[in-house]
């Protein structure tokens, strides 16, 4: 959880530094600062910190849809149109669609063996083979 929060303040430290770029470059670009530098680090194991830690996320995920789209909305104002303007799922949905990805190329093979021999289908047990 430690390791976590440090995470979380420098994602919000990364933000910040951003800022101050906010009215050198065009918003395309701050788009891909963002994706490169916040959100994909807002993806990195997001799945097993979910239990404990999805509205720190969120609340993250929420300050990089104002930074990019230089809203000057407040803290609890709803971004949620803004997201989809963006074509960017919430935290909770992009942790869902991760998953269903990944259970995807298990599912066809696809995957590496690392990971396919770290999951057994229920199709494959003796006496499930109906579910």
């Amino acid at each position: 959880m430690r390791r976590f929060l440090s995470n979380y303040f420098d994602l919000l430290f990364q933000l910040r530094r951003l800022r101050q770029l906010r009215q050198v470059v065009a918003p395309d670009v701050r788009q891909r600062l963002v994706s490169a530098l916040v959100l994909s680090r807002v993806d990195y194991c997001n799945s097993s910190l979910a239990a404990v830690a999805l509205a720190p996320l969120q609340r993250v995920f929420n300050a990089a849809t104002r930074y990019v789209t230089d809203l000057r909305l407040g803290l609890r104002d709803h971004v949620t149109s803004v997201q989809r303007s963006l074509h960017w799922l919430p935290v909770h949905q992009r942790i869902e669609y991760k998953l269903g990805v990944l259970m995807y190329v298990i599912v066809n093979g696809t995957a590496p063996d690392y990971i396919s021999s770290s999951v057994t289908l229920t199709s494959a047990m003796p006496g499930r083979l109906h579910l």
